[in-house]
Parts: C-alpha cells; structure tokens; sequence
C-alpha cells in the first residue's frame, strides 16, 4: 500500500472547500475523485488531524495483455484494462483466444470471459512463487492459449508445453508447475500435462 499525507493548501484537484470545518464532508468526494485514476484501487481517505488527510492506496500493474484487432490491452490481475498498444511488452504475459466485442479504458476483462480469473491466478501465484525462491519462471512464459473444456497451454522458454486444467486447484497446480519447471535442465524440452495424472512430471520430447 502507498499513503501519502495532504495538508491544507496542497492542490488536490480543489476538492478541498476552504470553509468552515475543513475536512467535513469532503473525505468521499476526495475518494471519488482518485478512484478516477484506474491505475489506483483499494482506496482508504482519513482525516488525521485538523488540516491533514491521509491517502493510502495500491496500485494497479499491467501484467497480463490479451489482442484486439491490432491492439494488445493490457490488464492487472483484476482484468482492468489500464491501456492499449500496438507493441507486444515483454514483460507481459499474453493470453490468447480471450474474445472481446469491444474494448474501453477501465473495462474489467474478467465479466467477459470465465477463463480471465483462474488463468490471472495462476500468473499471479507465478509471480509470487518467483518472489519467494528468488526465480525467474514468469520471466520466460511468452504466452498461455485458452483450450477447449477449461484447459491451457502454457508456452515456457519457447521449449517446454504445459498443459493444465483450470477447473483443479489453480495455485496449488502452479506452486507444482513452478516446482518441476526449477528442477529441470534449461536446455531440455519436452511437456508437462496436468491432465493425465494427479501427479504431474516432466516429459522429455523424444
């Protein structure tokens, strides 16, 4: 979370009336007007003295982008589309087959399509997987293809396949995935398959 303190005097948008008791009334107006920012979420406003408001906020990442006709959207976790470009980041993950009849700035992904909220967890659980044992799997995970009957292919380092079910437990198949993916050779390939076994391993390719 960021805060930051206002004082009386600081420019937030006027939304501060210099009169009578200051802050009174005021504190929803300065929430409606920062929730304005798509970037901000989670948005906590309080008064903490007679001429002090304090801001804390979290803020939204792009992580995830998805196609429209020649533009790449790029979402946080949520599916908050944050902005749109013709250029494919790498440092985002893209997700294919995610269907769309229109797009605007600040649409939520995640109302369009059921797939949005497992696949966006498992990036997440990735991510945090990589923080907690100082690895660089999301790194290398150029892009995940929506399948039929709630599966994916997750396409790692160009060389290795991993097919999964998204009906299962989603982190719990992440924290496995991430687990074998850090074991193996970086040279191998071969596949992963979720699906034929509730112990998943790693298949060379012959």
């Amino acid at each position: 979370m960021e805060q930051t303190k206002i004082r009386y005097g600081d420019n937030l948008n006027t939304m501060l009336i210099k009169q009578g008791n200051l802050f009174t009334g005021h504190l929803t107006k300065a929430e409606e007007i920062l929730s304005s920012d798509i970037y901000k979420k989670q948005i906590v406003v309080n008064r903490t003295g007679k001429n002090d408001i304090e801001i804390s906020y979290s803020r939204r990442k792009p992580v995830i982008c998805i196609l429209y006709d020649e533009y790449y959207l790029y979402c946080d976790y949520d599916g908050v589309v944050l902005y749109a470009s013709k250029l494919k980041e790498e440092n985002s993950i893209y997700i294919e087959d995610i269907e769309l009849n229109c797009f605007y700035i600040g649409l939520d992904i995640s109302t369009c399509t059921y797939m949005f909220e497992p696949v966006s967890v498992l990036c997440y659980e990735i991510e945090k997987y990589d923080k907690e044992n100082f690895t660089a799997i999301r790194a290398l995970i150029s892009n995940i293809e929506l399948k039929d009957n709630n599966r994916i292919s997750i396409k790692y380092d160009k060389r290795i396949e991993i097919v999964m079910d998204m009906t299962k437990d989603v982190r719990y198949s992440a924290n496995v995935m991430c687990n074998i993916l850090s074991q193996i050779n970086q040279t191998v390939k071969g596949y992963i398959d979720f699906t034929i076994s509730k112990t998943p391993y790693f298949t060379p390719e012959s």
